[in-house]
């Protein structure tokens, strides 16, 4: 009698458990994971969207600006999850103008994501500072200028598992700004003028 009754307890778990295996199958979808959140498959490529753990450091380009001229290398530390600051020196070359204009700059920000870093929509204030110079032979002197503000970019940002990502994003800025010769032959200007971002990037 005890026999029989282990018997149908084995069974009993058996049948029962067949159901809890089937649930940890493989997919073979190629589109989804085998990750599951809330009983939803996870898109392979998006475990980032459901987890709350970010990559601190990011660099990035844009490789579209060497075809003008203008060469930068940014890089990022992400010191919370939804704000990361920035650096971003840049080289200027415009081998396209005659005589050749060259320069360099700096721009430092701060971007502020509503979703998680490097994903979704993010405002980045900040600073931008050029200086650039062009050899004239007319009067034998350097033309120069130099200009700099504040400015405030809206975008969006786009990441994946691998850790590349995409920002893309527009806005404006009020620059102040001079050019000339010397001291005594030198015109200032500001004003407001269209500022962005275009950044391919890796983020580890």
């Amino acid at each position: 009698m005890k026999n029989i009754f282990l018997l149908l307890v084995s069974l009993i778990v058996l049948q029962t458990s067949r159901p809890l295996a089937a649930e940890e199958k493989s997919f073979s979808d190629d589109k989804y994971s085998t990750i599951k959140s809330a009983d939803q498959l996870i898109p392979v490529g998006d475990k980032h969207m459901f987890t709350n753990s970010y990559k601190t450091w990011n660099v990035w380009t844009n490789p579209f600006g060497f075809f003008f001229g203008s060469f930068n290398v940014g890089a990022s530390y992400a010191f919370h999850q939804n704000i990361k600051v920035n650096v971003e020196p840049q080289f200027i070359y415009y081998f396209a103008a005659s005589p050749k204009v060259v320069g360099g700059g700096a721009t430092i920000s701060s971007s502020i994501f509503f979703n998680k870093v490097y994903q979704g929509f993010y405002l980045e204030p900040g600073a931008r500072f050029l200086y650039v110079s062009q050899n004239r032979t007319l009067g034998s002197s350097d033309v120069k200028g130099m200009v700099g503000g504040p400015q405030l970019v809206a975008g969006w940002g786009w990441t994946w598992d691998s850790g590349f990502t995409v920002n893309l994003g527009m806005g404006i800025g009020y620059f102040w700004g001079s050019v000339g010769r010397d001291i005594t032959d030198t015109d200032s200007f500001q004003g407001v003028l269209p500022a962005g971002n275009f950044q391919f990037g890796y983020s580890f």
